[in-house]
């Protein structure tokens, strides 16, 4: 939702992060974090992964906000005028 609420405008740094946070990141911590419950690994452990899939959810969508922008069009099959059409500034 905050992600549709930001097209066109630009966003500050914490807004992009809470966008990713709530995206890719989300859905990862969640799988972590259930594989860890199914586990019973140990409490340490626990935050260890949580802060694992919560870097990594923010790692790709970084990359795929950078793809967005200077990737091959060809390799990804993503059309520039649509991305263009939809103006994302990301800081």
């Amino acid at each position: 939702m905050l992600d549709m609420q930001s097209e066109g405008q630009p966003i500050d740094l914490e807004t992009l992060e809470m966008i990713h946070k709530t995206k890719t990141g989300a859905l990862l911590t969640f799988a972590v974090m259930s594989a860890a419950d199914i586990a019973n690994v140990d409490d340490t452990t626990k935050e260890h992964l949580e802060s694992y899939s919560y870097h990594l959810g923010m790692m790709f969508q970084i990359k795929d906000d950078l793809l967005d922008c200077y990737g091959d069009e060809a390799k990804l099959g993503k059309k520039w005028a649509a991305i263009l059409k939809i103006i994302k500034v990301r800081t």
